[in-house]
């Protein structure tokens, strides 16, 4: 079996660019292939090089116009690769199909580690310069949350229920612990929400209405449609405020 070190695989990107070259830089693939390649970063370049892990062969290579890029990670779906750039203070985003940089998210200075959550919610990437986690929703590429107050954190782990997530700090001899629950209700019985969708609606549909006997939610549009639920079965999708 065949393995690669950080070295060779390297080494292998560089000998072999020319003949990428020469069939396209950007080189589109099926969806079917994204499950069997591995993304290469090089930190003097801005290149992202693509390896077929079945046949080890270079497939593909984008110029992502980073700086010093760090590492690469996948979305949930494998259809779009996050490159992080400590030069440029940004997470570049390429499409693995096409194998085009596609856009860019700005983070904090020096980003460089980056997980994505199991259930797919959040990208975390460690700025480690600003001492900030910045969190990123994969569907709209967008910054969801920036936290501070870190000691050069250097990575991010996600327990197994995805609620809580552990930082490592490279500056001080701690984990931190980040809620990852985007509402915490707290230690109550039961929260009155709105349903979020159709299926939900029929559902709150089929028991009683909620009751206001001290006619505190006059001011609510669609009120009856409010029903009480324990904390357990709520999900919020996202934060509005």
């Amino acid at each position: 079996m065949t393995r690669f070190s950080g070295s060779a695989a390297t080494l292998a990107a560089a000998t072999c660019l020319a003949a990428v070259a020469a069939c396209g830089d950007n080189q589109s693939a099926s969806p079917d292939d994204l499950t069997r390649r591995a993304y290469v970063v090089a930190q003097e370049s801005d290149e992202l090089t693509v390896i077929d892990i079945d046949t080890h062969e270079i497939v593909g290579q984008v110029h992502t116009l980073g700086l010093g890029n760090h590492m690469a990670e996948l979305s949930p779906d494998f259809a779009k690769v996050y490159v992080s750039s400590p030069g440029t203070a940004e997470v570049i985003v390429v499409d693995a199909r096409t194998l085009t940089r596609t856009g860019s998210i700005g983070v904090g200075r020096h980003p460089t580690h980056m997980s994505l959550s199991r259930d797919g919610r959040y990208l975390a990437v460690v700025n480690e310069e600003d001492n900030a986690v910045s969190f990123i929703d994969p569907v709209t590429d967008t910054e969801v949350k920036r936290i501070d107050g870190f000691a050069t954190p250097h990575f991010v782990r996600y327990a197994a229920d995805q609620r809580t997530a552990y930082v490592a700090n490279i500056g001080a001899h701690h984990l931190s612990v980040v809620d990852l629950d985007p509402w915490n209700v707290g230690k109550v019985a039961a929260a009155m929400v709105f349903p979020a969708d159709d299926s939900t609606d029929a559902l709150f549909a089929q028991g009683p209405p909620t009751r206001d006997n001290l006619n505190l939610l006059r001011g609510y549009t669609n009120m009856k449609k409010l029903r009480w639920v324990r904390p357990d079965n709520i999900r919020v999708s996202r934060l509005l405020a």
